[in-house]
């Protein structure tokens, strides 16, 4: 076919693309830079089908056209087969495929006139091009930019210019058109210069108010906001890959081109950008990004940075990251965190970025000399140019790291100066003598465990101390903290004072009472269970008792913290999970102490915390861990089972949980959580009370028949649920079905089996406590988790299977839940105050931080001589820095 054939052909494809008529043969022969032979018939083939519109237009196709093959197929030379499909399939190129029946989608009269531009971005002339006739463009498929004219316009060649690539150092050191940025050279200082002060966000990018209104929405109002958003990653200009080697499959591909075009569909919600180098091209489809499209201009130099993909034989970058190339560049590029919502693309962070270090001369290091060489850290100015505009991945590394250690020291000088304080303040001295532990170790019928005796020497040390004691019990399930609290009152009540234990909820605050309150008959003490106001004698007496020093421990709930609650020397405070009572609550409790002075702290928690959780979470908090269990505790065996009908009585689970009735243990059934958001926190749902009812009524009409059940809410008055727990303590009760209500503290010695209902529904801390219900006495105890689970869900019922270790669980949980996990309440904002830091990544950084805090407290437990990083803390954490004693 001559050229002068296959241009007039193509004028005529182009006439029926403009017409609104959309074949994938017509738009793949639109599209290709050169024709093979079976193009061309299937060109001809398909132009048979609108001589007469064609005709309409003036465009002669008698000479051009050929009557469409009677059989659908199309022979197809055996070199075309080889390299296009096999002989059995489709070819890849859309061209060569069997033409589908033809789609009216319009007609001429709705479409483009032969004058008129088509309108497809990607099919319009861009400005310029020359009217020649280019070479056939290789394996890949390229886009045919021509008029609606009968006159033969092929795709132009893309000329790419070269970027030059600079040293980070060259690039910092273009100049500015502004001047160095107006602050007092602190990090502080930095907060207050507003990010419209740089250029690239208003003037030099071309962008005004809206702008900067998507900064602001997106976080960032100041340079110190921009020089904390660290990129996400770098992309290395010496590993370019040149447009026409681009090969679908391939991920984490950078390549460099011209925009060729742009189109934009708000109503789809997706911007198209096209890119091209010579003959080449690339598209990348930006899904809800409509707005991309007008970020570009056609012959804006670009790279793109993604996955390289097919649609129908054309080459595709689906979502990549486009950014302008506009200036000189260091060799590695940074790739911000965007914001489709905000509309916030990673090269107006970058260019902004670029303009505040090339006007920051200089910025304060309050961090001492000793320290940053020591631990091998650049200036905090290096730091930010490391991270913003790197020479290579080290020097990027070794930056971020800097920022991430001043947010975790600041951390830790803030919970140490907090500490500092707290010693500060006026204390209860002890003087244990040693004569009720002795005598309440001689009643115990077992030994303590090592751990135990660890534990109580420490407290020992802390209560003869002038200053008060702050100390965190952490222990797993059964590993004895009760024990060792009562140990920890003894002693205070051996040096004349009283002691307090506080616990979140009724069931746990009346097994506390009960325990204590034999130990205190057997030595000739008194203890008391602290009564709400509506019972008005019984909390007359005890209140009376108290301020004479009659009763010597008083237990409660939040009762305690009530102003007519008076003690005559309260020494000591015990606060049993202690993480569900607000700071305030118990600074409440301890205020309560004689003379002015504060009560001594032991805070105790069954939920164990991993090393970094408890650094970052109770670094101004001394911990002792009890990570033995007495002996004669045998493990509980776990196991998941995905389906187990309440009305099954053939299940092989519920034939093992009447089997353990019949030989006279007892079984806990635990109900699934029933989400609620009007539900406050701690507090149970009326929909979570009735499932638990339900469930009881499903079990007793079918696969529980026959025995014994009861029910147990957190929606029920304290003296039914106390009645229903002392029914099942006592035997009378088979099968408790139960809310998270019995999750700390209940402790039923003949219970050996508890089923967690759609256990995917909890946590791996909270599934750990269901299951320390059981077993915790002579006899193995069983917990089985039921329900259908997702990625997630299933990793944790495989850890739960998997050991019995709550350590070991909370370390699963901490990678599963992620470092947002650890800042509790906070994870919804900014992390405690960490923009950079990640508190499970960090832990080596964690513990550096907190080693130079000590250090620099040792002296300076003020911070008095560091009044610019004492501000520091001060102004970075704000709130926070009380957060991390609260709940």
């Amino acid at each position: 076919m001559t050229t002068e054939t296959e241009g007039q052909l193509r004028s005529a494809v182009q006439v029926l693309l403009d017409a609104g008529i959309r074949m994938p043969v017509l738009t793949a022969a639109a599209k290709a830079s050169s024709w093979h032979p079976t193009v061309t018939t299937r060109v001809q083939a398909t132009l048979s089908q609108f001589v007469d519109e064609l005709q309409a237009y003036g465009v002669d196709v008698q000479s051009l056209v050929t009557p469409a093959p009677a059989s659908p197929s199309v022979a197809v030379p055996e070199a075309v087969r080889r390299f296009g499909a096999s002989p059995a399939g489709q070819p890849t190129d859309p061209a060569l495929r069997q033409p589908a029946e033809p789609v009216f989608v319009g007609r001429l009269a709705f479409g483009a006139g032969p004058s008129v531009q088509p309108l497809d971005p990607a099919l319009r002339t861009p400005a310029g091009t020359p009217n020649t006739q280019v070479e056939p463009a290789g394996q890949h498929r390229v886009s045919q930019v021509a008029t609606a004219a009968a006159s033969e316009r092929p795709r132009h060649e893309v000329e790419l210019p070269t970027v030059p690539v600079l040293s980070a150092a060259a690039v910092l050191n273009l100049p500015s058109h502004k001047p160095s940025l107006e602050f007092e050279g602190t990090l502080d200082g930095l907060r207050g210069v507003p990010i419209d002060d740089l250029a690239g966000i208003r003037d030099d990018a071309g962008v005004g108010d809206k702008e900067l209104e998507r900064l602001h929405a997106a976080g960032i109002s100041s340079v110190y906001d921009l020089m904390m958003r660290i990129p996400l990653r770098y992309i290395d200009r010496s590993q370019i890959t040149a447009l026409a080697d681009l090969r679908p499959g391939t991920k984490n591909v950078a390549t460099v081109g011209k925009v060729v075009s742009t189109k934009a569909d708000y109503a789809k919600r997706y911007a198209r950008i096209e890119v091209g180098v010579g003959r080449h091209r690339v598209s990348s489809i930006q899904f809800q990004a409509p707005w991309m499209a007008q970020r570009f201009r056609a012959d804006d130099l670009v790279l793109l940075y993604g996955d390289v993909t097919e649609w129908n034989g054309f080459v595709q970058m689906p979502g990549a990251l486009i950014a302008p190339m506009k200036d000189a560049t260091a060799p590695f590029m940074p790739v911000y965190p965007q914001s489709e919502k905000h509309q916030v693309s990673t090269w107006t962070l970058h260019r902004a970025a670029l303009d505040a270090l090339r006007r920051i001369p200089t910025l304060d290091d309050p961090v001492p000399d000793r320290i940053r060489t020591t631990r091998g850290l650049p200036t905090r100015l290096a730091a930010m140019r490391a991270v913003h505009v790197p020479d290579n991945a080290e020097d990027a590394t070794v930056g971020r790291d800097r920022l991430a250690y001043d947010e975790l020291l600041r951390m830790q000088l803030a919970m140490g100066v907090h500490r500092a304080a707290a010693k500060a303040r006026p204390a209860v001295v002890h003087s244990p003598t040693g004569t009720l532990t002795r005598r309440w170790l001689e009643t115990l019928p077992w030994a303590l465990t090592g751990a135990q005796n660890r534990v109580l020497k420490e407290i020992a040390e802390d209560l003869r101390s002038s200053s008060p004691m702050k100390r965190l019990l952490q222990g797993d399930v059964g590993s004895g903290k009760t024990a060792t609290a009562i140990g920890a009152m003894l002693m205070a009540i051996e040096g004349g004072h009283q002691a307090a234990l506080m616990a979140p909820i009724g069931v746990l605050v009346q097994q506390h009472y009960e325990e204590i309150a034999e130990t205190c008959e057997q030595l000739g003490l008194r203890a008391v269970l602290v009564p709400g106001k509506n019972k008005v004698k019984a909390r007359r007496e005890a209140l009376a008792g108290l301020e004479s020093g009659k009763i010597h421990i008083a237990v409660g709930t939040t009762a305690l913290l009530s102003e007519d609650v008076v003690f005559r020397s309260l020494g000591l405070v015990v606060i049993d999970e202690q993480h569900r009572f607000g700071v305030n609550q118990r600074a409440a409790l301890i205020a309560k102490g004689p003379g002015g002075a504060v009560a001594d702290e032991l805070g105790a928690t069954a939920t164990p915390i991993p090393r970094t959780a408890a650094m970052t979470q109770f670094g101004d908090v001394d911990i002792s861990i009890l990570d033995e269990l007495p002996p004669g505790r045998t493990p509980i065996q776990t196991r998941w089972e995905p389906v187990v009908p309440l009305d099954d009585a053939d299940h092989t689970h519920w034939q093992f949980v009447r089997a353990q009735v019949d030989a006279g243990r007892q079984a806990f059934v635990v109900c699934p959580l029933v989400a609620e958001p009007e539900t406050k926190a701690g507090q149970e749902s009326e929909a979570q009370a009735a499932a638990a009812v339900e469930t009881a009524v499903a079990l007793d009409e079918g696969a529980l028949s026959g025995l014994r059940i009861a029910v147990v809410t957190g929606r029920l008055k304290p003296a039914d649920r106390a009645e229903v727990m002392h029914s099942f303590a006592t035997g009378e009760v088979d099968v408790l079905v139960a809310t998270t209500v019995i999750e700390v503290g209940v402790s039923v010695p003949n219970a050996t089996t508890i089923t967690i209902l759609n256990a995917g529904n909890f946590g791996l801390a909270q599934l750990h406590q269901l299951r320390g219900r059981v077993g915790r006495g002579k006899y193995a105890g069983f917990c089985v988790l039921t329900g259908e689970v997702s990625d997630v869900g299933q990793a944790r019922m495989d850890a739960m299977c998997a050991t019995t270790d709550g350590f070991k669980l909370a370390n699963v949980d901490l990678e599963l839940r992620g470092p947002g996990a650890l800042a509790g309440s906070a994870q919804a904002g900014h992390r405690a105050g960490l923009l950079v830091a990640d508190l499970l990544a960090d832990a080596e950084l964690m513990h550096a931080a907190r080693a130079d805090a000590h250090e620099m407290l040792s002296t300076d437990p003020l911070l008095k001589r560091r009044p610019t990083l004492r501000a520091e803390v001060e102004l970075a954490l704000g709130e926070d820095a009380h957060y991390l004693q609260r709940s």
